[in-house]
């Protein structure tokens, strides 16, 4: 098929400092390919823009999608708005984070998979933090939703990464062909037009605003929720570890004060205990099910790790290795993070979340 019937959608995540290395590798992969592609401009600097931009000068169907009277967005959100911009011919939707770097064939190779098999959703070997370290962060998992026996009428939801952690160019020899799986992430995912429609199609029969992705999944589990949609609606899931993507870990030192915003109201403690609050309705999770807390309080300690990781390097290590000092530097953090959040308030897009 013609790559011209693709359309890449670039995607706020939790820092805008790695946008201008994640957009030239996208073009300088993109071969002889017109995909169009659509950057959402929540939160850029004058200056990260200008960059962008000289980045995609030439590339006629490159745009931004402006974000009119907010700076921060949801990744569902934003993808719910954007899909007004899809072409009518658009076959394929390619959802990739603005922290991703991505290698040669990523593109190809996805659609590819998807072409041959009909797939709802197709995801890349995603990488931990770069090509070169070559830690596995995930190629598939399991997803599962299964009844809980002490409580009728309520679930139990499982997720699992596969390979997390090994070294994936001692697994890439054996890894030549997509293979069926339970679950992607949204770092980088194919999803196909008619997943869409079949989402949205769904979501109207049962009583909800008809929107293809949930946003009462505000920082958590929106990929799980697509991947567990995908399977109730008999779409596959595949993994396509030919195509190879990596998403460099933030550094600390790094970050300026709009990165630590971001960061800070991405995986703030109001959207993840929302998000926990929908998985747990919307797949009627039992009291007993963990997962939503487990993945919330990980999300906590990323966002918490990265900012004590810049400001706490100066002190002597026998006081940063001290359980009480951490314990106090992570009530210091959570407050901190409902106050930012405050401030931050009017900020924010405020479309309205999916009840479902």
């Amino acid at each position: 098929m013609s790559l011209e019937e693709v359309t890449i959608f670039v995607i706020p995540r939790q820092i805008y400092g790695q946008c201008v290395n994640s957009l030239k590798s996208i073009f300088e992969h993109l071969g002889k390919n017109r995909p169009t592609i659509i950057y959402h401009a929540a939160g850029l600097s004058k200056k990260i823009r200008k960059e962008l931009e000289e980045v995609a000068s030439g590339y006629s169907d490159f745009r931004f999608y402006e974000s009119e009277g907010y700076d921060f967005i949801s990744p569902n959100e934003a993808r719910n708005l954007m899909l007004s911009e899809l072409k009518a011919n658009c076959k394929y939707l390619i959802t990739i984070d603005t922290d991703v770097i991505v290698r040669a064939g990523w593109l190809e190779s996805l659609v590819s998979c998807a072409e041959e098999t009909g797939a709802g959703l197709v995801g890349p070997a995603y990488i931990d933090s770069d090509f070169e370290t070559g830690r596995v962060h995930m190629l598939g998992g399991g997803a599962d939703v299964r009844p809980c026996t002490d409580e009728p009428g309520k679930f139990l939801l499982t997720e699992t990464l596969f390979h997390f952690g090994e070294n994936f160019a001692e697994l890439a020899p054996k890894l030549t062909h997509y293979f069926k799986t339970e679950h992607i992430e949204f770092h980088t995912c194919l999803i196909s037009r008619a997943f869409i429609e079949a989402l949205i199609v769904a979501q109207r029969e049962s009583g909800a605003r008809g929107l293809a992705f949930d946003e009462g999944f505000m920082s958590l589990s929106d990929h799980l929720d697509a991947s567990l949609e995908a399977k109730r609606l008999g779409f596959g899931v595949y993994i396509e570890p030919r195509a190879v993507v990596c998403f460099p870990q933030p550094k600390g030192a790094e970050l300026s004060p709009n990165d630590f915003t971001l960061l800070q109201i991405r995986w703030s403690d109001r959207w993840n205990s929302e998000s926990i609050r929908h998985i747990k309705k919307k797949w009627k999770l039992s009291s007993k099910d963990v997962f939503a807390e487990s993945s919330a309080y990980w999300m906590s300690y990323h966002r918490g790790r990265i900012l004590f990781k810049s400001l706490l390097s100066w002190l002597p290590s026998r006081l940063t290795n001290s359980g009480k000092f951490l314990k106090f530097c992570l009530i210091f953090e959570s407050l901190w993070n409902k106050v930012l959040f405050k401030l931050n308030e009017h900020r924010m897009y405020k479309g309205g979340q999916q009840i479902s």
